[in-house]
Formats: structure tokens, C-alpha cells, sequence
């Protein structure tokens, strides 16, 4: 990301770059048809347009129709990845 006062994060964000790299298989055992590369590609940016940083260039350019919230509060009735309990705590017991 590119802020308008380079070295500042507080600054507004005027351009960003996305890059994707991974690890594959040889590049002739495996091969990645067009619309899986298209839909990852759609994908990627469609996360990066909900982030905050995407929404403040457009509102320097005077982009209309761009507006970020809350991430998390995008998505309903996620299930949960981390259950927790609390329990009381015993002190360890001494070998004799």
C-alpha cells in the first residue's frame, strides 16, 4: 500500500498492489484451467474491495457506489472455530 505521506500509515491510502504467489506441482503435471484462475482472481479482489484502505482512494477520486463496513459483520451464523471452557485450576500434585 502507497499512503499520500510515504512512511505514514495514518495517512490516506492512494494505491495498493496485489500480488499472489503459491507453490505447485512441475508446471506440466499440473494445469490451471482458466475459470479456476478466474474466479480466484474474482475472489482476491473482492476481498481486498471490503477492506477499509480500498475505500479510501475511491473516495479521493470521488469513486461513488464504494462502501466498507465491518468484515465480520458481513457473514451470519458462522459456526464457531474455537470452542472454550473455563474450569478451576489445581495445583500441580508433588511426586513423592
Amino acid at each position: 500500500m502507497q499512503h499520500s505521506t510515504a512512511g505514514d500509515a495514518t495517512t490516506p491510502v492512494t494505491s495498493c498492489t496485489v500480488t499472489l504467489t503459491g507453490n505447485y506441482p512441475a508446471a506440466n503435471a499440473y494445469t490451471v484451467r482458466l475459470g479456476d484462475l478466474q474466479r480466484s482472481a474474482i475472489r482476491i479482489l473482492t476481498t481486498a474491495s471490503r477492506a477499509a484502505w480500498f475505500q479510501q482512494p475511491a473516495q479521493s477520486r470521488k469513486v461513488r457506489g464504494i462502501s466498507v463496513g465491518s468484515y465480520t459483520k458481513g457473514f451470519k451464523d458462522l459456526d464457531p472455530t474455537v470452542a472454550s471452557a473455563k474450569s478451576r485450576a489445581d495445583q500441580p500434585r508433588r511426586k513423592h
